[in-house]
């Protein structure tokens, strides 16, 4: 004890800190502790962010150092508080960025699979009224079908963000005669922009009757190659939607090369799936 005295040596417990000195030895003076590195590389790296890297490694290093920092050893704690603080946030703004595209895809595909649902059920409601009408879309108008399909609203114009919900737009093509193809165009429009489109002839393209067999086609934008070859005399469905970003959606789009299309050698699909996942 008394050469601890002598030489002012203090005792130092296992954590390394210095306990209550045994004298005041000639010449002592206390050890300054130096601001931590770890505090500083911890707010450095929270501001640096580096795609939420820099924030994870600033929350580990902020909370070493206030470790250290607690014990005597080292000062900087205000530089670790504020690293760890920012690094949390940067963690959490990373979280979000993750999370918002994901679901923003969940309600995209809610969107579509709704517009799809619509134009389904809306065209099962149209092919009543074909039935009712002698198998003839000539005479479809939207008083026919608002009165048969209430719950969708039937316009010859575009759907848009401003039309009522469950807006449908229709388009009739070649149905001027019995023998013709008797070709329903329906669309739809979703709040991110895209349109959906089925087309339904009911007598098929190609070979029939009609004295222009390419008219059809040409009228409803739908290349006869698509629908007549792979369903021939018994007609078909198929379905399409916009290749880019459109305000408003209209039946009449793919035969006006609108919202993607170019003419009738647009690319149209047999089921929805394959429109949705092409190829």
């Amino acid at each position: 004890m008394d050469r601890l005295v002598e030489t002012g040596i203090r005792d130092i417990d296992w954590r390394g800190r210095y306990l209550a000195r045994w004298a005041d030895a000639p010449g002592w003076v206390d050890p300054i502790p130096t601001t931590s590195g770890l505090a500083i590389a911890s707010l450095v790296l929270s501001l640096v962010w580096l795609g939420g890297l820099g924030s994870l490694l600033a929350v580990i290093l902020g909370f070493v150092a206030l470790s250290q920092i607690a014990y005597g050893r080292r000062k900087g704690r205000g530089l670790a508080i504020a690293g760890v603080t920012i690094g949390f946030i940067g963690i959490i703004g990373l979280v979000v960025l993750i999370a918002i595209p994901i679901v923003l895809d969940v309600q995209a595909a809610q969107n579509y699979r709704a517009a799809q649902t619509n134009l389904t059920n809306a065209l099962i409601e149209a092919n009543a009224d074909y039935q009712t009408e002698g198998q003839s879309f000539k005479s479809a108008v939207v008083g026919t079908f608002q009165s048969s399909a209430p719950q969708f609203k039937w316009t010859t114009d575009a759907c848009r963000a401003t039309s009522a919900p469950n807006c449908i737009s229709y388009a009739v093509a070649d149905a001027a005669s019995a023998g013709d193809a008797q070709v329903l165009i329906l669309a739809k429009w979703t709040r991110n922009g895209t349109c959906w489109y089925l087309a339904d002839a009911e007598q098929g393209l190609m070979p029939f009757t009609d004295v222009n067999p390419d008219r059809a086609a040409v009228n409803a934008g739908i290349s006869e190659a698509a629908l007549g070859n792979q369903y021939g005399v018994g007609g078909g469905v198929l379905y399409a939607k916009s290749t880019q970003s459109a305000s408003s959606c209209a039946a009449t789009d793919p035969a006006n090369s609108e919202n993607g299309f170019s003419g009738p050698t647009s690319t149209w699909y047999q089921t929805w799936a394959a429109v949705t996942q092409p190829g």
